[in-house]
């Protein structure tokens, strides 16, 4: 039981990091393409 539910917390996390990466690779890609238009 115990082992199941740290197996779930660690998912648990890993499927958080996973998804502030993708944020914040998100966020950065975003920026850099407003910034070309603005200096375009």
């Amino acid at each position: 039981m115990a082992i199941g539910r740290s197996i779930r917390d660690i998912s648990r996390n890993l499927k958080i990091c996973v998804n502030i990466s993708v944020h914040n690779k998100a966020k950065y890609f975003y920026r850099s393409i407003k910034y070309r238009t603005v200096n375009s």
